[in-house]
């Protein structure tokens, strides 16, 4: 029994800095999984992921090679070769995971502030500008913009009494974002928040499940690109293969990853080859 003991006190002794690396790792991908799914903060939620997996992957490596007190991970060899501080690199994934964390606190406290938690939908880097004054607008338009009057609104409308291209010009002047979704001969239509379309936790359940139809697609205000960020390739529904992002620079599809996005456009350029080659004979 004491020796069995003493073997357990010795291999806790041993291993207990990289015991601790996995725990923590774990809680910080899973705060950091959290804080992206409820819009409290996405960047802060990634870096918090990445560095959980470095601690996590560190530690069970060095506990499965027997690496007793050895092994840096990834961003400690990176603090270490700036510093030349063992402690001090040791130290820098915890600073990091608690400025990462406060980060995200900040934006619990904006979200509770009144704008729903779940960011289905974001533009990235870029900024509004050059917005146009509702002289710019349809008719039709701004009967659409009447009816999503302020920044969250959502509404009903017949399939034919809405497209992505009102969505796209409305967005020129209010500088919103826009996301559509069609299912039968209606679609739902969501106005954002600037340059994010947020959503309350329920919603965002019933939109990933369909419940709402096929995201028909989502817009991006002025200044900013076409390209699908991470956030909209998580949130296309389930059984549903693709959407498209609309913008000055016209559409773009996009799939769950750029790998499937790339896959998708050499299909079609196959297509449209074979169609013109064929149409040479």
């Amino acid at each position: 029994m004491d020796t069995w003991a003493g073997q357990a006190g010795d291999w806790t002794w041993n291993n207990g800095q990289d015991v601790a690396r996995i725990g923590f790792g774990t809680f910080d991908v899973a705060l950091g999984v959290s804080m992206v799914w409820t819009g409290a903060g996405t960047l802060p939620g990634i870096g918090l992921i990445a560095i959980g997996l470095d601690q996590l992957a560190t530690g069970a490596m060095n506990l499965r090679y027997g690496r007793i007190g050895q092994g840096f991970s990834i961003i400690e060899f990176g603090a270490y070769s700036a510093t030349g501080d063992a402690t001090l690199a040791i130290l820098t994934p915890g600073i990091l995971s608690l400025g990462f964390g406060s980060l995200g606190s900040l934006g619990r406290l904006g979200v509770r502030a009144g704008v729903p938690g779940v960011v289905i939908a974001g533009s990235g880097e870029g900024g509004a500008f050059g917005l146009l004054s509702l002289s710019y607008l349809g008719n039709r338009q701004l009967a659409i913009h009447r009816a999503l009057a302020e920044s969250g609104a959502t509404a009903f409308f017949l399939k034919r009494g809405v497209s992505m291209r009102d969505l796209r010009a409305i967005g020129r002047v209010t500088g919103d974002e826009y996301a559509m979704y069609t299912l039968g001969s209606r679609r739902f239509v969501i106005r954002g928040y600037a340059n994010e379309i947020r959503v309350t936790e329920v919603m965002a359940a019933a939109l990933s499940a369909g419940r709402y139809g096929r995201w028909s697609g989502h817009t991006h205000p002025p200044g900013f690109p076409i390209s699908a960020s991470t956030v909209d390739r998580w949130s296309i529904p389930l059984g549903q293969q693709r959407s498209a992002v609309w913008g000055d620079g016209g559409f773009r599809r996009f799939h769950r990853t750029p790998q499937l996005d790339k896959m998708f456009d050499e299909e079609l350029n196959r297509i449209l080859m074979r169609r013109y080659y064929a149409g040479q004979q």
